[in-house]
This record gives structure tokens, C-alpha cells and sequence, in this order.
């Protein structure tokens, strides 16, 4: 093996949490693309929708366990880098996947009445989380958290302490795919169709 490829190996942080998160939420989703495209549903399951979703849970392993995450404790480019692919990137690109029919038919029989159960129309779940993503508030729910985490004392605390920047990223990484999730306008669709709103958020 090549030095250079061997350091750049040996210097990514190979975390088992996220690690196992991204390996479950890419089989569940590589399982419901294959199980669709058998079915005929040639038209849902595209394969540029599946590259999308593995090019944002990829850029996503890249921000939080490659070099750039140590590096972004020292240098401040390196930080916003990381942030940026997490909430320009990856989101988008996950979203852009169109996951919500994918992830549900990868889920077992049962699983996946139960799930899609949640969302049916005029249960609790899909009122609540209408309710919760009206698009003013999703965006100044992502404007806050952004802004608010440049706060000196919380940007500091976020560079001292691993746990706070893990927090950081969880939430950076929530609200983007809130945001998204609008923008984009992917399943399950709770709100009315609205273009020029979606212009206006990003």
C-alpha cells in the first residue's frame, strides 16, 4: 500500500455509532430500491436516485470520520468545511434519493405496515409532524441553530468537549434535513405544493 494512502486510512476515526447508523439506513435502502425495481417500479427505483442517496451517506462519512474532523478542531476553514458538506451536501443528496418509499420497503412485512401506518392520513404522527414543519419554521429553526452554534462560548464548548460537538453535528444535520426536505419536496409530501416558497427558503 501506498504511504499516502495508508496515512490517509489510518488517520480516519472509524466511530462504530456512526458507522453502524450509516450501514443500517444504506441496506435498508439498497434492500427497498432492489425490492421495487423487481416489483416493475422501474420509474421510482432509478439509479440515479440510488447513487444520490450513497453520494450522501458517503459525503457524510467523509465529514464526520475522515481527516477533516480532527482537522476542523484546528483549523477553522477545516470546521466550516465539515459543516457545509454535512448541510449542503449530504442532506440534499439524501433527500434528492427520494428515501421515504426505499426505506419502507426495505423494512420487513410487519415493520412496514406499522410504519407507513404512521403516516397514514389523519394520524397522530403525520399531524404532529405537519404541524412541526411549517416551512417559516423550519427555516428559522435552521437559521437559529446555525447562527446560534457560532456563539463564541458554544463554539468553544464544541471544540472542548466531544460530546457537545457531536450534538452540534446532530443538530446542524436535523435541521438541514428538515430544511431540505421542503426544498426538495421528497415523501412523505404534508404540505401543499409551493414553489416560489421553496425559492424563497434557500
Amino acid at each position: 500500500m501506498y504511504p499516502l494512502l495508508r496515512a490517509l486510512l489510518s488517520a480516519w476515526d472509524w466511530r462504530l455509532d456512526i458507522s453502524l447508523v450509516l450501514l443500517i439506513f444504506a441496506a435498508l435502502y439498497t434492500t427497498g430500491w432492489w425490492r421495487l425495481r423487481q416489483r416493475g417500479r422501474i420509474k421510482l427505483a432509478k439509479r440515479r436516485r440510488l447513487a444520490a442517496y450513497w453520494g450522501g451517506l458517503i459525503t457524510l462519512a467523509i465529514a464526520l470520520m475522515s481527516p477533516i474532523d480532527p482537522l476542523g478542531g484546528q483549523l477553522f476553514f477545516m470546521h466550516m468545511i465539515q459543516h457545509m458538506i454535512t448541510i449542503m451536501v449530504s442532506a440534499p443528496l439524501l433527500w434528492l434519493g427520494e428515501p421515504f418509499p426505499f426505506l419502507l420497503w426495505g423494512l420487513p412485512g410487519a415493520g412496514r405496515k406499522w410504519t407507513g401506518g404512521l403516516f397514514a392520513q389523519g394520524s397522530v404522527v403525520r399531524t404532529a409532524l405537519r404541524a412541526l414543519t411549517q416551512p417559516a419554521l423550519v427555516w428559522l429553526m435552521f437559521v437559529a441553530v446555525y447562527g446560534g452554534w457560532h456563539d463564541p462560548l458554544l463554539y468553544n464548548l464544541a471544540l472542548r468537549y466531544s460530546w457537545v460537538h457531536d450534538i452540534q453535528h446532530l443538530t446542524f444535520f436535523a435541521t438541514a434535513m428538515l430544511l431540505w426536505w421542503l426544498v426538495i419536496d421528497a415523501a412523505p409530501h404534508l404540505h401543499r405544493p409551493m414553489i416560489w416558497g421553496r425559492i424563497a427558503m434557500v
